[in-house]
């Protein structure tokens, strides 16, 4: 909170300390609760592999091409080579994070607990959905977790969405225009949403690593 006082402008800083003094015990427990289960899960399926699968379900699950996010990722680099594209990417995502993490900061912390149980949702559903060749039950998962924890937690749906167009339409343009290929969110939606944290990541550490 220290931190968000001196980079948050002066007019938004009432609607920040407002919004946690204002949460309930129970409220943050749960988000609280919802965030650690996310982290847990991730470093669990991170290292799931088929053979793990197969020992759970008792079935034989059908080959797909990417079983682990560690296999996955040099291929989402790979579909992000023109620096355009890449630059959209960025500018997607920094303008979702500042929509809402600055424009939305009253609700921030909602964001973030529905964002990570969505991912952790979607991560759920990977490993059983191995053989199917596009990301359709993945978005099931994600968009229904969403809205329950909207519900829960009295989160605008309109808040997220509007975030989200804004991050995939010009992740899309890139793609569609620059690098003339498919997103790979089509069939990966839960390792592309992941993969372009971590790219995002990499590339504003590029940008500051020389004033550091």
């Amino acid at each position: 909170l220290q931190f968000l006082y001196f980079i948050v402008p002066k007019k938004k800083r009432n609607y920040l300390f407002r919004a946690y003094y204002k949460m309930s015990i129970r409220q943050f427990g749960l988000e609280l609760v919802v965030c650690l289960f996310s982290v847990a899960t991730l470093a669990y399926v991170w290292e799931m592999d088929l053979t793990t699968i197969q020992s759970v379900t008792g079935n034989r699950v059908a080959e797909k091409k990417f079983k682990t996010f560690d296999e996955f990722y040099p291929y989402y680099e790979s579909q992000h080579q023109d620096e355009t594209c890449r630059l959209l990417h960025f500018t997607g995502t920094s303008l979702l994070i500042l929509w809402l993490f600055l424009f939305n900061i009253q609700s921030a912390h909602k964001s973030v607990a529905t964002f990570a149980a969505a991912t952790t949702a979607g991560l759920l559903v990977v490993p059983l959905t191995v053989g199917v060749e596009n990301a359709m039950y993945e978005a099931v998962a994600i968009v229904g977790t969403v809205i329950f924890m909207c519900a829960l937690l009295d989160h605008s749906v309109s808040i997220l969405v509007v975030g989200a167009v804004v991050g995939y339409a010009l992740a899309w343009v890139g793609h569609f225009f620059y690098e003339q290929n498919k997103p790979a969110t089509f069939t990966y939606i839960t390792y592309s949403m992941i993969g372009d944290f971590k790219m995002y990541y990499g590339m504003f550490m590029q940008l500051v690593s020389p004033y550091m």
